[in-house]
């Protein structure tokens, strides 16, 4: 749309007047401008107010538009963040818990290794190279009859206890990754190479 400029008279309130008729309550005359347009000014026509008006109408819906879309950016961006946080929070569950079986494995390993040494040099103090009973030497004797029943007993409890705590930790590790699987992780959206965190 074109600048709309004033017009520029000499003598802006100069008029001509000239009587048709006179009477003592009324005067008929016509007016007619004695003043010269030096620059015209932008005529005022019903088309340039309504092209006015429509541009008016249409930056405030375009304004509506603009402020909603900027409110759903809004939200989708906090929700975005939520779900991010959300992610990394069960990203971190997962390394902690695998790094919880890990130490759980190392462990028990590492307990199961003491234990069978612990018990070969248990049969080896239990079995000897002579064997007396009430006193009296023998040739030969069952190993489960001369053996503490009860250190046996207690070495496959703790070991039980040990693989029971360790079937524990490989359920929970289980467990996260099936909801790695899922999608509610950002290692999983990181490997298909898409994230999309807004539902």
């Amino acid at each position: 749309m074109e600048n709309f400029i004033d017009e520029i008279r000499d003598n802006p309130n100069r008029m001509n007047i000239k009587i048709l008729s006179q009477s003592a309550n009324n005067i008929v005359a016509d007016i007619t401008p004695a003043y010269t347009v030096v620059t015209a000014g932008t005529p005022i026509t019903a088309e340039k107010m309504n092209e006015i008006k429509n541009l008016v109408e249409t930056s405030a819906n375009n304004a509506i538009t603009a402020n909603s879309t900027s409110t759903q950016a809004s939200l989708t961006a906090t929700s975005a963040y939520e779900k991010a946080e959300e992610a990394l929070t069960k990203s971190e569950q997962a390394v902690g818990i695998a790094n919880d079986v890990s130490t759980k494995s190392d462990q028990t390993r590492s307990y199961v290794d003491g234990e069978m040494t612990r018990l070969s040099q248990l049969l080896t103090e239990k079995q000897g190279s002579i064997a007396y009973e009430n006193g009296q030497k023998i040739d030969s004797f069952e190993l489960t009859d001369k053996a503490n029943q009860s250190d046996l007993e207690t070495l496959q409890n703790l070991l039980q206890n040990q693989i029971s705590s360790l079937q524990t930790a490989m359920a929970n590790l289980q467990t996260e990754l099936t909801n790695l699987k899922n999608g509610t992780s950002t290692f999983t959206l990181l490997k298909a190479k898409t994230i999309d965190l807004v539902d």
